[in-house]
Parts: structure tokens; C-alpha cells; sequence
């Protein structure tokens, strides 16, 4: 069996730490100055630039789902420039029901997420979603 890339088995402890609910751990996982972009136009939508501000924003998502929120990580895919998680969400906001792909297109950087991009395979309901 091939070798994990190390920036699949960061990605790996980071989904751990945050569906374990190990945000202790997870801050020491996701760079200080993080750049991590979030689509659309809603509740959580933005361009966050820093840990505390993307704490905020879990925050906002665990609030808003009343706790639903629910990502399973289905693969990853990790070099040296690039680490790409493919996973899926559940979760209820309202009368509203997410269930659907996404993806995270990461930069890690000694053994920390630097960057992050997420794309939603359905961005207009994701949208909708978190309005």
C-alpha cells in the first residue's frame, strides 16, 4: 500500500479535530495568518484572514445548523503544492436541507493550512442554504 502524502495525513487530523469537536488541537492545525475563502453571498460567506476569524465563522455554521452540520470526508488528494479534500455535508438551517459534495482546495505549509478555497458542487443551493 502506497505512503499517505504528509499534507493528506494533516488534512486527515484536521477533519478529526473538527468533527471530534478538538478545537484546542485544530487551532494548532490552521495557520495564524490563514487566508480561507468561503463562496457565495450569505451568513458565512467571505474571505477570512486569520484563525480567530475562521473560528468565527464554525461558530456561525454549528449556530446557524443548531449543531446539524455534518461533513464525511470521502478522499484526499495531497503534493507538494496542493492538497485537495473531496467531502460531503448534511445539515439543517431552518426549514432548509443541505446535503451535498464539496470540496477544499488547500495550501499547507509546515504542517498548517495556509490557504484554502471551497467549492460547492451546487453553489446556488449552498447559497440559498445559508441565507
Amino acid at each position: 500500500m502506497p505512503t499517505k502524502h504528509p499534507n493528506a495525513e494533516v488534512f486527515e487530523h484536521v477533519y478529526d479535530c473538527f468533527t471530534s469537536g478538538d478545537m484546542d488541537t485544530l487551532a494548532e492545525l490552521i495557520a495564524p495568518d490563514v487566508v480561507w475563502h468561503v463562496p457565495g453571498d450569505n451568513l458565512i460567506s467571505g474571505t477570512y484572514t486569520s484563525r480567530d476569524g475562521i473560528f468565527g465563522c464554525f461558530n456561525k455554521i454549528f449556530e446557524l445548523s443548531g449543531g446539524s452540520y455534518q461533513p464525511q470526508l470521502l478522499d484526499i488528494l495531497a503534493d507538494d503544492n496542493y492538497t485537495v479534500a473531496l467531502l460531503h455535508a448534511n445539515a439543517r438551517h431552518a426549514e432548509k436541507v443541505l446535503d451535498q459534495d464539496y470540496a477544499f482546495i488547500m495550501r499547507i505549509r509546515n504542517g498548517q493550512i495556509a490557504e484554502l478555497q471551497e467549492a460547492w458542487t451546487e453553489g446556488p443551493a449552498w447559497n440559498e442554504f445559508w441565507s
